[in-house]
């Protein structure tokens, strides 16, 4: 009996592990040794409960939702695919568990190793991404900083029209012309009337407005 079936808390601190490298590689500069850890923490995992055609297919699952998560932290932004690649993730586990305590082990894993994996921000240099990131919080205009046009103060507490959905980043229309904004963490659907409630930085921040009876 493989130590993993007979040992099923084992999976947690393999998926722990696992996933605590595969995202410090997207989060720092380690030259692909975390990712190669983390990816052979995963294949072992695989090739204990899976066929060997079967590793291979739950495998490329794994990689794409780490692919997607990759893709929405750096390109889009919007947390769907984001959410999408966690989902994959966590099926690629649960289809790779014999049974219910183990999937159970190493969903918790998969959840500390994605938390623990900031850590590595602590030790090794990040990637350009995530120094970009944390440069734009930081560039504000209580900081003496303004990327927006002086004008766009204006547009505070106006009422305006989304163009695209706010997932919660979309665009809206202020006087003929379309701007990016952000909400709130809400979704807002197109056509919506929203209220522009501050600028701050490079970010329009708008909210749904509340039809009263």
């Amino acid at each position: 009996m493989p130590i993993l079936s007979a040992y099923p808390i084992l999976s947690l601190i393999v998926i722990l592990f696992a996933t605590m490298f595969v995202f410090g590689e997207v989060l720092v500069k380690a030259k692909g040794i975390l990712a190669i850890l983390g990816l052979g923490l995963i294949t072992f995992y695989f090739s204990v409960f899976l066929d060997p055609s079967m590793v291979v297919i739950v495998g490329l699952v794994y990689g794409l939702g780490l692919v997607l998560i990759f893709i929405d932290g750096e390109l889009i932004n919007d947390g769907l695919l984001g959410s999408i690649g966690v989902l994959l993730m966590i099926g690629s586990l649960a289809f790779a568990s014999p049974n219910l305590t183990t999937g159970l082990y190493a969903f918790l894993g998969l959840l500390f190793g994605a938390g623990l994996s900031i850590i590595w921000l602590k030790i090794l240099p990040r990637r350009a991404l995530w120094s970009k990131v944390i440069l734009a919080d930081r560039l504000d205009s209580t900081s003496g900083y303004n990327s927006v046009n002086p004008s766009y103060q204006s547009f505070v507490n106006r009422t305006v029209e989304t163009t695209t959905d706010l997932r919660p980043v979309g665009r809206i229309l202020v006087d003929d012309q379309e701007y990016s904004a952000i909400s709130n963490g809400q979704f807002i659907a197109k056509g919506e009337q929203v209220k522009i409630t501050s600028v701050d930085g490079t970010r329009i921040l708008v909210e749904k407005l509340h039809e009263h009876a």
